[in-house]
Protein backbone atom coordinates (compact mmCIF):
# COMPACT_ATOMS: atom_id res chain seq x y z
CA UNK A 1 0.00 0.00 0.00
CA UNK A 2 2.59 2.33 0.99
CA UNK A 3 4.50 1.76 -2.96
CA UNK A 4 0.78 3.00 -4.36
CA UNK A 5 1.07 6.15 -2.09
CA UNK A 6 4.36 6.88 -3.16
CA UNK A 7 3.29 7.43 -6.96
CA UNK A 8 1.52 10.31 -5.81
CA UNK A 9 4.66 11.88 -5.76
CA UNK A 10 5.20 11.77 -9.12
CA UNK A 11 5.29 15.66 -11.05
CA UNK A 12 2.20 15.85 -12.84
CA UNK A 13 3.81 15.82 -16.39
CA UNK A 14 4.50 12.44 -16.24
CA UNK A 15 1.24 11.53 -14.32
CA UNK A 16 -0.58 13.25 -17.52
CA UNK A 17 1.55 11.03 -19.82
CA UNK A 18 0.99 8.20 -18.04
CA UNK A 19 -2.68 8.48 -17.79
CA UNK A 20 -2.68 8.00 -21.73
CA UNK A 21 0.33 5.39 -22.05
CA UNK A 22 -0.76 2.57 -20.49
CA UNK A 23 2.61 0.46 -21.04
CA UNK A 24 4.79 1.59 -17.95
CA UNK A 25 4.28 -0.93 -15.48
CA UNK A 26 3.01 0.34 -11.65
CA UNK A 27 6.37 -1.11 -10.43
CA UNK A 28 8.28 1.39 -12.92
CA UNK A 29 6.31 4.16 -11.90
CA UNK A 30 6.86 3.17 -8.57
CA UNK A 31 10.89 3.37 -9.00
CA UNK A 32 10.91 6.36 -10.67
CA UNK A 33 8.91 7.94 -7.90
CA UNK A 34 11.32 7.21 -5.29
CA UNK A 35 13.63 9.28 -6.64
CA UNK A 36 14.30 11.94 -4.13
CA UNK A 37 13.91 15.51 -6.81
CA UNK A 38 11.83 15.93 -9.21
CA UNK A 39 14.32 17.02 -11.90
CA UNK A 40 15.52 13.02 -10.98
CA UNK A 41 12.49 11.80 -11.63
CA UNK A 42 11.68 13.50 -14.86
CA UNK A 43 15.23 12.71 -16.06
CA UNK A 44 14.51 9.00 -15.28
CA UNK A 45 10.78 9.10 -16.45
CA UNK A 46 12.70 10.23 -19.83
CA UNK A 47 15.24 7.55 -20.17
CA UNK A 48 13.02 4.80 -19.63
CA UNK A 49 10.47 5.97 -22.43
CA UNK A 50 13.93 6.54 -24.80
CA UNK A 51 14.44 3.08 -23.72
CA UNK A 52 11.02 1.73 -24.61
CA UNK A 53 11.20 3.82 -27.96
CA UNK A 54 14.59 1.93 -28.93
CA UNK A 55 12.71 -1.27 -28.15
CA UNK A 56 10.44 -0.76 -30.48
CA UNK A 57 12.59 -0.25 -33.29
CA UNK A 58 14.69 -2.75 -33.23
CA UNK A 59 12.01 -5.48 -33.08
CA UNK A 60 8.99 -3.76 -35.51
CA UNK A 61 6.50 -6.13 -37.26
CA UNK A 62 6.96 -7.64 -40.34
CA UNK A 63 4.40 -7.53 -42.82
CA UNK A 64 3.54 -10.49 -43.99
CA UNK A 65 3.06 -9.90 -47.42
CA UNK A 66 6.07 -8.29 -47.80
CA UNK A 67 8.21 -9.91 -50.17
CA UNK A 68 11.69 -8.86 -49.53
CA UNK A 69 10.65 -10.38 -45.68
CA UNK A 70 9.82 -13.81 -46.80
CA UNK A 71 12.62 -14.10 -48.83
CA UNK A 72 15.48 -13.06 -46.27
CA UNK A 73 13.15 -15.05 -43.83
CA UNK A 74 13.84 -18.07 -45.95
CA UNK A 75 17.35 -17.16 -46.53
CA UNK A 76 18.12 -17.66 -42.67
CA UNK A 77 16.31 -20.55 -42.30
CA UNK A 78 18.34 -22.02 -45.16
CA UNK A 79 21.56 -21.02 -43.63
CA UNK A 80 20.33 -22.37 -40.31
CA UNK A 81 19.77 -25.06 -41.65
CA UNK A 82 23.00 -25.76 -43.31
CA UNK A 83 25.03 -24.92 -40.11
CA UNK A 84 23.23 -27.31 -38.20
CA UNK A 85 25.06 -29.81 -36.57
CA UNK A 86 22.86 -32.79 -36.52
CA UNK A 87 25.37 -35.51 -35.09
CA UNK A 88 24.17 -35.27 -31.23
CA UNK A 89 20.57 -35.52 -32.08
CA UNK A 90 18.45 -38.28 -30.93
CA UNK A 91 16.39 -40.06 -33.81
CA UNK A 92 13.04 -38.56 -32.75
CA UNK A 93 14.35 -35.05 -33.55
CA UNK A 94 15.83 -36.34 -36.45
CA UNK A 95 12.39 -37.59 -37.58
CA UNK A 96 11.12 -34.44 -36.53
CA UNK A 97 13.57 -32.28 -38.62
CA UNK A 98 12.38 -34.83 -41.91
CA UNK A 99 8.93 -34.19 -40.95
CA UNK A 100 8.95 -30.68 -40.69
CA UNK A 101 10.63 -30.55 -43.79
CA UNK A 102 9.20 -32.46 -45.50
CA UNK A 103 6.07 -30.63 -44.65
CA UNK A 104 7.85 -27.48 -46.15
CA UNK A 105 8.66 -28.89 -49.20
CA UNK A 106 4.76 -29.97 -49.76
CA UNK A 107 3.65 -25.89 -48.87
CA UNK A 108 6.52 -24.57 -51.12
CA UNK A 109 5.70 -26.48 -54.28
CA UNK A 110 1.68 -26.18 -53.81
CA UNK A 111 2.51 -22.63 -53.40
CA UNK A 112 4.88 -21.95 -55.76
CA UNK A 113 4.61 -24.86 -58.42
CA UNK A 114 7.20 -23.17 -61.00
CA UNK A 115 9.32 -22.02 -58.56
CA UNK A 116 9.82 -25.46 -56.73
CA UNK A 117 10.82 -27.39 -60.05
CA UNK A 118 12.96 -24.50 -61.23
CA UNK A 119 14.66 -24.36 -57.72
CA UNK A 120 15.18 -28.27 -57.42
CA UNK A 121 13.18 -28.56 -54.05
CA UNK A 122 10.52 -31.00 -56.14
Amino acid sequence: MGDILTLNRLPAQIRDACRGDRQISRATLIGIARHKQERAMLTAFDAYREKLSKEKTVRGKIDPNDPTATITLLAKTVAKLASLDTAAWGEEDLAKLASTAADLRAKLDARFPVAGQASGLA
